[in-house]
């Protein structure tokens, strides 16, 4: 008598099904608040009709706030569909880096008017040109600014380094004196949605997708996007890019 056994590895299967099902629960949970407070808001003004000025503009106000709120979310969703599916194309030019560095530090800082920490460029001795797509570098090096000005501390400094890694490519750190990431907490720093300090990250706008899209957009270009942290003392975010 001939037996015939078939075993499948479903390890990934099940993972991605995981995946897949935190991903609508986080999305859910994401979009549920802003539209319970639109909604709320909504209603008081409808019930109040024009009666009270100062109620209309302040409920207005908080509904344009989550709006926005959501449409950030929504934009960041859509981008990193787009980075996951592999169709981001990449249009690569030379880029100066002391100058992209310079100029994305004063957008940063106007972003940022009443921020709690100040920002030092620690500026290369030679000048430092890369082969990169602009608006990705771009956008991977402010998101790593906005997210250490957002978790520094009263007073604090926030560090950014420029160097040259290998022959022709780069490497940027930016590093903060926060309160830190616990060291169980440091595998998962570039999940979707995933949070350190859920509270402060949703005050300050965060959508908990900016460094799983940063992540994406260094790996576009052949780098690694790296964190190290010390409790109580501050991380350094650093990506390098080969170029």
């Amino acid at each position: 008598m001939s037996v015939l056994i078939v075993m499948n590895d479903i390890t990934e299967t099940r993972r991605l099904e995981k995946v897949r099902k935190d991903f609508v629960a986080n999305v859910s949970h994401e979009l549920k608040t802003p539209v319970a407070t639109i909604s709320g808001f909504a209603e008081t003004l409808l019930a109040e009709g024009s009666e009270n000025a100062e109620h209309v503009e302040e409920f207005s106000t908080v509904i344009f706030k989550e709006a926005q709120r959501m449409k950030k979310l929504i934009n960041d969703l859509l981008e990193l569909s787009r980075l996951e599916s592999g169709k981001a194309s990449l249009n690569i030019q030379l880029l100066d880096m002391i100058s992209l560095i310079k100029e994305s530090i004063a957008l940063v800082e106007m972003r940022n008017p009443i921020a709690k920490a100040r920002i030092v460029f620690n500026e290369p001795g030679e000048e430092l040109w890369f082969n990169g797509d602009l608006d990705s570098v771009t956008h991977i090096f402010e998101n790593l600014l906005d997210n250490a000005l957002n978790y520094s501390n009263d007073g604090g400094v926030v560090t950014v380094n420029l160097e040259r890694y290998g022959k022709k490519g780069v490497r940027v750190s930016v590093r903060d004196e926060g309160e830190g990431i616990p060291e169980a907490e440091l595998p998962r720093i570039f999940e979707r949605f995933y949070r350190v300090d859920k509270a402060r990250s949703r005050k300050t706008g965060g959508t908990g997708l900016g460094l799983a899209i940063a992540k994406h957009l260094v790996e576009n270009h052949g780098g690694t996007l790296e964190v190290e942290s010390y409790p109580g003392k501050g991380s350094i975010f650093s990506f390098a890019l080969p170029g």
